[in-house]
């Protein structure tokens, strides 16, 4: 009897190795159900322009539960000055659900591709002015864990010309995404 109700948590398991979040996410509206609550705070870390590979890893957002925003990548676009600020939200997981912070509500509407509506507010502070980020890139629940998003920024020409020269990375207006098991389901 014991075997009968825990073999679909077991099915789900290689499903969720397999795929992570992703999958949660593409059976949110049978085997999970998603809900998104907006979390309040303001979360900044320093940027070294004079060493970009020196933030990499670097954590934006860390609360302690497995939710982290972190620095995957930094660059400067050759021949300008503008800067792709790539970051990763990630967290745990497991076949009871999970709980990522992230820049995006994801909203289940059915089929494989995730929808999502930005919340985050990203910007750059360099030398007391504010800029703005804008959305490059992103794929949604990629590498199983997470988010996987690319910001664009332009800052002012002389910005990678001075010593010691350091900015500010700024995020706000996050969302967490909360799977939950349905257990009301069943196949």
């Amino acid at each position: 009897l014991l075997g009968l109700l825990l073999h679909p948590l077991f099915d789900d398991q290689w499903e969720i190795w397999d795929d992570g979040l992703g999958w949660m996410y593409i059976v949110s509206d049978t085997k999970y159900t998603l809900e998104n609550e907006p979390v309040e705070g303001t979360y900044s870390v320093e940027l070294n322009l004079d060493d970009l590979e020196s933030n990499i890893g670097k954590n934006v957002f860390e609360n302690g539960r497995s939710q982290r925003i972190m620095i995957d990548s930094i660059e400067k676009i050759p021949e300008s000055n503008e800067y792709l600020i790539t970051l990763y939200s990630w967290c745990k997981y497991n076949v009871f659900g999970g709980k990522l912070v992230t820049f995006f509500e994801h909203n289940p509407r059915g089929g494989v591709e995730p929808q999502f509506v930005e919340t985050a507010n990203v910007v750059v502070q360099y030398e007391g002015q504010e800029y703005p980020c804008s959305l490059y890139s992103c794929l949604q629940l990629m590498r199983h864990e997470g988010d996987l998003c690319t910001y664009q920024v332009t800052l002012p020409e002389d910005a990678n010309m001075k010593e010691n020269n350091t900015a500010v990375l700024t995020i706000s207006n996050l969302t967490e995404n909360i799977w939950k098991r349905n257990w009301s389901y069943r196949e």
